[in-house]
Order: structure tokens, then sequence, then C-alpha cells
């Protein structure tokens, strides 16, 4: 869709919106069962979440009225084209870092309020502290993917974003007790974990062309088996802090070579 429907120079704005969007319904699902359950009980919920469908299916479907411009010829959309998407080494290496990045921040979003709870820390403040991470993350989506883009650093980002999210999970392994600590570094992980998303789009889209949306179907595939694989393994360890911790700082670094192996 960013390749049809928008310039070249605006591909990475949008991209970084779109996946912004994501975050910020994270952090909308995270508060608004709270606040529902506390006002009207559950009941209201599944109809609200339905009518927030409905209104962005209408939203989308009159968007999608004007033909899309600058696309090119469609690509075919099959067996053969997902092959031969993949048969390219920058998706298979964007891939890899889709799964381990995917992976951490599906973990974190489903299992720290058990994991910090271990140390006493409430639901309410673990839930203030995940929230903390979403907003950080639709921060840096706005900030950090548009000059990543004009610099053509998307290697150098993504390797620091690597080693700067297992250095958080790390500390965290030692702080975690402390939740003035825990708030800081959740959330300077979040700013750049979720930044490297659109990063990764948008490389795969300005490479791949016509073929960007089966490549960004496949990396959000295996972005999310990541998430859930990971995300099966930490829930094992929300007894152990620390461990669960030190985990993901570890499936992170899985991610080092693949990002120091990334060209544009």
């Amino acid at each position: 869709m960013a390749t049809g429907y928008l310039a070249q120079r605006d591909r990475p704005a949008g991209i970084a919106v779109g996946s912004a969007g994501q975050f910020l319904g994270a952090l909308l699902a995270l508060v608004m069962g709270p606040l529902l359950e506390r006002s009207h009980g559950l009941g209201p919920l599944l109809p609200v979440q339905a009518a927030m469908a409905c209104a962005a299916v209408a939203a989308l479907a009159a968007g999608l009225r004007r033909a899309p411009s600058g696309a090119g010829p469609p690509a075919a959309i099959g067996i053969a084209e997902a092959r031969s998407v993949w048969a390219v080494a920058l998706i298979r290496t964007l891939a890899w870092l889709a799964f381990v990045g995917v992976g951490v921040f599906v973990s974190l979003s489903t299992w720290l309020q058990p994991i910090l709870h271990d140390d006493r820390i409430s639901s309410t403040a673990a839930g203030a502290i995940l929230a903390g991470m979403l907003v950080a993350g639709i921060t840096g989506c706005a900030v950090v993917p548009a000059v990543v883009a004009r610099r053509q650093a998307e290697r150098r980002y993504l390797t620091t974003a690597v080693l700067w999210v297992a250095v958080c999970c790390a500390a965290l392994a030692v702080l975690h007790p402390v939740i003035a600590a825990d708030f800081v570094l959740i959330a300077a992980l979040g700013f750049v974990l979720l930044a490297a998303l659109p990063v990764i789009l948008e490389l795969t889209e300005r490479r791949m062309g016509a073929s960007g949306g089966v490549a960004t179907g496949i990396l959000l595939l295996i972005g999310n088996a990541g998430g859930l694989l990971v995300a099966v393994i930490v829930g094992a360890l929300v007894d152990l802090p620390a461990v669960a911790f030190l985990v993901l700082a570890a499936v992170i670094l899985l991610g080092l070579p693949a990002a120091r192996r990334v060209h544009t």
C-alpha cells in the first residue's frame, strides 16, 4: 500500500505511521479492559472492539476506492512468488531479525506483569511500565525511520538496536526489583525496538518493489512465529525474573549477525 499510494519520499513516514498504529492499538487494548471493567464490567468489551473494527474497515474501504498509482504491474501472489521472495538473501536476513525482535516484544507484552509481580510490583504499576514501553515505541516510530532511511543507516541502526535491547534486558535482570529502573529501562528498550519494525519494512518495500507486499507478509508471519515461540519459553520462567530477562537478552543477541549483514 505504501508503494502504491505514497510518493517515494513519503513512504518511510507512511510505513512508520502504519507501524505506530499497531502499537497504538496495543496501548489502547492495554487500557481498555481495565477501564471498562471498572465502570461497566467486561460485557461491553467485545461490542466496543467490534465497533472499532467496523470503523477501520469502513475507513480502509473508502481509502481503497482510489486506484493505486506508481506501483507498477501487480505482483503475483502464491507459492511460486513466495519462494522467489524467500530466495532473496536480504529477506531471509530481515526475517530472522523480525523473528527475534517480535519475539522479545511479544514476550514482554504478554509476561511483563506476572514477571514483575514476583518482585511485589502491583499489576497496575506493571501495566503502567508496559504502557510506557508502548508510548516510547510509538514515539520512536514517529522519529527514527525517516532519519534512518534518509541517511541509509539501516545496518547501523539495526545493529545498535540489537545491542541496546540486549543491554537493557541484561540490566533488567539485575535491577528488576527497582520499579524506577523498570520504567526507565523498558521505555528505553521500547523506543529503539519498536522503531526497528518500520525500518525493516521500509527497507523491504524499497528493495523488493512490486513484490514488497509478499515480502512484508513473510516478514510479519515469521515475526509472529517468533513471538509465539519466545513467549512460550519466557512464560515458563515468570517465577524467575532474572533468568527471563537474560533469556530475552540472549534471544535478541541472536539477531546480531543478521543485523550486521543488512545492506541497503
